[in-house]
């Protein structure tokens, strides 16, 4: 027996903050991260290997959201929308995190990106 909740659409947060915004954030935390990098150039040589390691992983899997949003989805709606419901959790859940944690003040990409020119 299906629920309300997959017999007729989607949710308050579905409505509040659609794919397409969750997509949106995700390329804008992913372009931003990318400049912010760049203006640490001079910085480079003092980072270690672990940290280019975990920037990388973090910035392929931060570009690979707006895809993994916005693409089609699967054919058997009750496990689709299960499924996506989970996933919007962690991609808001990530966002939030990932961007205060980034781009606070006193942090290397937050310093380098906010960093007089």
């Amino acid at each position: 027996m299906a629920s309300a909740a997959h017999a007729g659409g989607t949710g308050w947060l579905d409505r509040l903050l659609p794919n397409r915004l969750l997509a949106s954030v995700s390329a804008l935390l992913a372009a931003a991260a990318m400049p912010a990098i760049l203006r640490g150039h001079a910085d480079w040589q003092h980072v270690p290997v672990l940290v280019w390691l975990h920037l990388v992983t973090v910035l392929a899997a931060t570009a690979l959201t707006p895809v993994m949003l916005l693409r089609a989805k699967g054919t058997r709606q009750h496990r689709v929308r299960d499924h996506e419901s989970a996933v919007r959790g962690m991609v808001i859940g990530a966002l939030l995190v990932a961007g205060w944690f980034t781009f606070a003040f006193h942090r290397m990409l937050g310093a380098w990106l906010l960093a007089p020119v």
